[in-house]
């Protein structure tokens, strides 16, 4: 028995390595997660946030990026949804853009929000701090009084009172960035110089550098990459594609570090007999 063990056909290992990995994946196990304080502070800044503030969510990241902000962007509206937050979905990236829609979508369906009453897709805009500018002194005509589906600004209830990119007209606004434009153009040009609350999801090589805008106080908070997507996902309440692939690493772990013990057993066993 023990040398079989030992001569296990590795399919068998491989097998056992892809269970452990598909079934968080359809289904999040909700194993423990320690909460970061990155993601930490984020919740409880945002939570505090008033009913009906108004939030700009921009999606300023590629497809190559969308595995650590797409779960991150998600976690954030269901929460700016449950608050009953004033959502704009807005993008500097053009594929951004795209990937936001198809997840603002999807949410306000299942809360039961409604395009331009609870939220709006402005859609891709070009032309980064440029843009960011002309939006900060006249929000309608840097959009060119057009939503992202080219319909009226003045059809949409929720855009009435809301002008301008800057204060009173905004309360907040969380940027999913991984690269430039993103961030850093909302803080050099509206969140500095208003004191608005800039929150940002980053994709995790970028983490480093914003550790020290989060201890300034320019970022009022920051989810950092797949894990912190997790993280806030159980802050919420939300478990979604990040918890399940946490998960998923977790278990696979469980399953290596067994394989290794149940191997080592053997060995030690097999000398004896």
């Amino acid at each position: 028995m023990w040398e079989k063990l030992q001569t296990l056909d590795r399919r068998v290992i491989y097998l056992f390595f892809v269970i452990a990995l598909m079934i968080p994946l359809f289904k999040p196990m909700g194993l423990p997660i320690p909460i970061g304080e990155e993601s930490q502070r984020f919740y409880d800044a945002f939570d505090k946030l008033a009913p009906g503030s108004v939030v700009l969510m921009s999606a300023d990241y590629s497809p190559g990026s969308s595995a650590e902000c797409n779960p991150q962007f998600e976690a954030v509206i269901k929460h700016a949804f449950r608050n009953n937050y004033k959502v704009m979905v807005f993008a500097l990236w053009e594929q951004g853009a795209m990937l936001a829609r198809d997840i603002a979508e999807q949410v306000s369906k299942s809360m039961n929000k409604t395009h331009g009453v609870d939220w709006i897709f402005l859609g891709y805009r070009p032309g980064g701090n440029i843009k960011i500018r002309e939006m900060s002194n006249d929000l309608w005509g840097a959009l060119l009084n057009i939503d992202g589906y080219d319909r009226p600004l003045n059809e949409s209830p929720m855009m009435a009172n809301i002008k301008k990119l800057y204060p009173p007209d905004i309360d907040a606004i969380v940027c999913f960035s991984s690269g430039s434009p993103g961030d850093g153009d909302y803080m050099a040009v509206v969140t500095d110089p208003s004191g608005i609350p800039l929150f940002t999801g980053q994709v995790a090589v970028q983490v480093p550098a914003r550790v020290p805008l989060i201890r300034s106080g320019q970022l009022a908070g920051m989810i950092p990459g797949m894990g912190g997507a997790a993280e806030y996902e159980n802050l919420t309440g939300f478990p979604g594609k990040a918890a399940g692939l946490m998960d998923a690493q977790s278990l696979a772990h469980i399953v290596i570090l067994g394989f290794i013990v149940l191997g080592n057993i053997a060995f030690l066993a097999a000398r004896k007999t």
